[in-house]
């Protein structure tokens, strides 16, 4: 059931980012704040203004725009494609969406 529980909580966006954070524990410090606070940043955002609280729910606009719009969009834009490229390997989602996008701008 544990195992059960787990695979929901990381399906959702909250749960992904929880546990991707958790993964990092050979990164410094610094950096491993930097990445919590643009992801948990970036899921705040998400759920106040869609709600909709699945890993694969943010769109490749949705992202590019925020990522534009905070302070450090170098460093955000490291932890996100990070993070999606993390929650593909863990088989959370089909594709990354922002490479998705990338691919599909190129057909």
């Amino acid at each position: 059931m544990n195992l059960t529980l787990n695979l929901v909580h990381e399906r959702t966006l909250v749960g992904a980012v929880d546990s991707y954070l958790k993964e990092l524990v050979h990164v410094r410090p610094f950096l491993l704040q930097r990445y919590a606070d643009v992801l948990e940043g970036m899921t705040e955002r998400w759920l106040d203004a869609r709600g909709v609280n699945a890993v694969d729910a943010p769109d490749a606009a949705w992202i590019a725009h925020y990522i534009a719009e905070v302070t450090d969009p170098q460093a955000a834009l490291a932890a996100v494609q990070d993070f999606y490229r993390w929650a593909v390997q863990s088989n959370l989602m089909a594709e990354h969406p922002l490479f998705s996008q990338l691919s599909k701008a190129n057909d």
